[in-house]
């Protein structure tokens, strides 16, 4: 077996587990896309974390979606804070609004 050879069986070795591993937790990550929220799994008023969460999405996509108002206008509860009713994100999610 040359040197060149020996190196890549060798970088194979080490990097398959961390492939494996991450592949792993990519498809235990995208296996709760697509599937309705748990009832009952979230707060009556959420933060954008808790949507987020609520959603499966990134937070990110949450202020994305705010932003362009592709979601159900948050309430205010203090001068800089607003939250959602989950009352409201369970009747847009009926009515289809994450397609």
């Amino acid at each position: 077996m040359s040197l060149e050879e020996r190196f890549a069986e060798l970088v194979r070795d080490a990097v398959e587990p961390m492939l494996h591993a991450l592949e792993q937790r990519l498809v235990e990550r995208l296996d709760g896309l697509g599937r309705p929220p748990e009832p009952n799994s979230a707060p009556d008023l959420m933060t954008a974390k808790d949507l987020a969460d609520y959603l499966r999405v990134d937070p990110r996509t949450v202020q994305r979606m705010a932003a362009a108002g592709e979601l159900p206008a948050p309430i205010p509860v203090s001068a800089k804070r607003s939250r959602w009713r989950r009352a409201d994100i369970d009747a847009w999610l009926q009515a289809g609004g994450a397609s």
